[in-house]
């Protein structure tokens, strides 16, 4: 997953020095996409073996451009971020109620212990 930051990073920083340098946006993501390309050269996908729809996945991603490569792990990893905020919220709202919990049990132990009292004192 770092590395997909690292990516984004990196093609990020590049389109905006690039767009700050007067090339088209077009251009500068065809740059930071050769880039990137040149980075991933040496990975290669699974060979055979795998099943029709695992090979239809291989030939449909290599038909993409880098261009498109790129903007898809870009998307990818701002919905990964997305998600990762999302979960740290949501384990926030649990933390809270699990504290509301245990504040709603001390209560009820509290109005037990009086209930007690309040019998014992009426006898």
């Amino acid at each position: 997953m770092d590395d997909n930051k690292d990516l984004q990073n990196i093609a990020e920083k590049d389109l905006q020095e690039k767009a700050d340098g007067g090339t088209s946006p077009a251009k500068a993501v065809s740059e930071v996409g050769s880039r990137i390309g040149d980075m991933l050269k040496g990975i290669k996908l699974p060979a055979g073996g795998g099943s029709k729809k695992d090979d239809s996945l291989d030939d449909d991603l290599r038909r993409l451009t880098r261009t498109e490569l790129l903007e898809m792990l870009i998307d990818e990893t701002k919905e990964g971020d997305r998600l990762r905020a999302e979960n740290e919220r949501l384990r926030e709202e649990l933390s809270q109620c699990k504290a509301d919990l245990n504040k709603t049990a001390s209560l009820d132990i509290v109005i037990a212990r009086l209930e007690r009292i309040v019998r014992e004192a009426s006898r």
